[in-house]
């Protein structure tokens, strides 16, 4: 799915007029810890990719970069997460992670403990990392594509 220059803009008007995000108008209807919690993380986000657009992918407030799904975080009853969108972004982290409930594409941690900005911006470096294109991909998408055979076609090659 393409992002639109229109879907980027998709921004609710608050009370006094400024614009809001669809991120903004989720934290807003959390409780007060819940929103002090998820903002630390917003802002760690935003600080390790600063280029990434806001969204809400599937109900979560997510994060895009490259046109792709970059992280998301949300808040349960009893715990928040992390979703970077990677097992591998998760499997690099394992040692620093062993403190949480982890899980393959989650990371939980209480509300009244976040994790500490430095790891969330390792994480999300190490996303966008993935994410970033490379020059040794192929055009065609990494698929070889050869030539068709003449014995696919019900030809044979003259003599």
């Amino acid at each position: 799915m393409k992002a639109t220059p229109g879907r980027q803009s998709r921004v609710k008007q608050s009370r006094d007029g400024k614009a809001r995000s669809p991120i903004d108008t989720y934290l807003a209807a959390q409780p007060r810890n819940v929103r002090r919690t998820l903002t630390l993380i917003r802002r760690a986000i935003h600080a390790a990719a600063p280029a990434a657009i806001e969204s809400v992918s599937y109900g979560l407030p997510a994060f895009r970069l490259n046109d792709r799904p970059l992280v998301a975080f949300r808040a349960a009853k009893a715990h928040c997460a992390i979703y970077p969108m990677s097992p591998d972004v998760i499997r690099a982290l394992a040692d620093e992670l062993s403190a949480y409930d982890v899980s393959k594409g989650t990371i939980r941690f209480p509300i009244d403990a976040p994790l500490a900005t430095t790891l969330v911006k390792r994480i999300v470096k190490l996303r966008a990392a993935e994410l970033m294109p490379t020059t040794t991909r192929r055009s065609t998408g990494g698929v070889r594509r050869r030539a068709p055979s003449p014995a696919r076609f019900g030809t044979r090659p003259r003599s």
